[in-house]
């Protein structure tokens, strides 16, 4: 993996300045970013929660990349497994810096690990693996033009809740949730039965319960929606792609529209959603940063202040087809929802 995706090699240097870059660590000691955790807690059969998988997962969010810097890679592979178990199975967790991947990119090492491990053959395992020699794939601006979109109507902000002031030192809170086959298949079927998608009902349902435990005073809440991008740009850039290529649009909800959960608002939604990736990538949200020589300055001058949206959904899909061997892996969707809390941002 470390061969096939050069990305993984690298680390940010002066990334405190206005000219950050990459640069690729001269070996990686697999013993320091595996991590070997014996498992400790089982799921319970009425939840099908993994306590122990939660907690670990929290402590990692909360773990900074920068200890023994220039040593370590930025990111952690943690394998939890049941030294009880004769069957291997195992739980394997990569935790990595944003700078090196999106959503999408956890999918692609997922997929390809087990690619690797249907087909690897490994006489003689050596623990030191040196950099790949493969040239890091070019960056966003690189590819993209980048127009910089109309600025939005913005919300009136005493009617917006986007949960506590953006404050420091950043704490992050973990929980899953696990759903069944039965009920997941019931529930994709309910959103084509009303002509929306799964990302658009999360987001309305979301929406509908964050405003039941909301003050009135609180009429209006913002949702972000990252978006993988790779298919507007060029061929360089494919979907086995590891690295950075997302933008983000976003949907306002009113209270009015949401006393309970609506499947108009979840169809408006989707509306919302089609009508960006309609755009072709003509304009990118993202390229709104242009305009900043100082991406520093703008992410520290909002220490203090109200947060732009009130919860991100990012659905990154099932992981599809990854072939047959000897290794095999659990299919499943994973949604991420990212709520503004005081103990909880980006």
């Amino acid at each position: 993996m470390i061969r096939r995706h050069p990305i993984l090699s690298c680390i940010t240097v002066n990334e405190n300045s206005t000219s950050p870059y990459f640069a690729s660590l001269q070996k990686i000691n697999l013993e320091d970013a595996v991590e070997f955790v014996p498992r400790k807690k089982i799921a319970t059969a009425d939840s099908g929660k993994d306590v122990q998988l939660d907690e670990m997962l929290q402590e990692q969010h909360n773990t900074p990349f920068k200890y023994r810097y220039g040593e370590l890679p930025f990111w952690r592979f943690v394998v939890i497994f049941d030294p009880d178990n004769g069957d291997f199975s195992f739980i394997g967790s990569f935790i990595f810096h944003h700078s090196l991947g999106d959503g999408a990119s956890g999918i692609i090492f997922h997929r390809h690990f087990l690619q690797a491990l249907n087909c690897a053959v490994v006489p003689g395992f050596n623990r030191t693996v040196k950099p790949s020699i493969l040239k890091l794939l070019p960056n966003l601006e690189l590819l993209h033009p980048l127009s910089i979109p109309p600025p939005k109507t913005a919300t009136p902000q005493a009617a917006l809740w986007s949960g506590g002031k953006i404050t420091l030192p950043v704490t992050t809170k973990f929980q899953s949730v696990a759903i069944s086959k039965t009920t997941t298949a019931s529930f994709l079927f309910a959103c084509r039965a009303h002509e929306t998608t799964v990302t658009a009902t999360l987001l309305t349902i979301v929406a509908t319960s964050i405003f039941q435990n909301l003050p009135d005073k609180f009429t209006d809440l913002t949702a972000g929606i990252p978006v993988n991008i790779r298919h507007w740009l060029p061929s360089i850039i494919t979907n086995e792609s590891f690295g950075v290529w997302i933008d983000s649009c976003s949907v306002e909800y009113s209270r009015s529209a949401l006393q309970s959960f609506s499947w108009d608002e979840a169809r408006r939604t989707k509306h919302n959603i089609v009508k960006y990736l309609k755009s072709e990538g003509r304009e990118i949200n993202v390229g709104r940063f242009k305009k900043f020589p100082d991406m520093r300055e703008v992410f520290s001058s909002k220490v203090g202040t109200e947060r732009d949206s009130s919860f991100d959904i990012s659905n990154v899909g099932a992981m599809g087809n990854c072939g047959e061997g000897r290794w095999g892996l659990e299919e499943r969707f994973s949604v991420v929802v990212l709520l503004r809390v005081d103990v909880c941002c980006r």
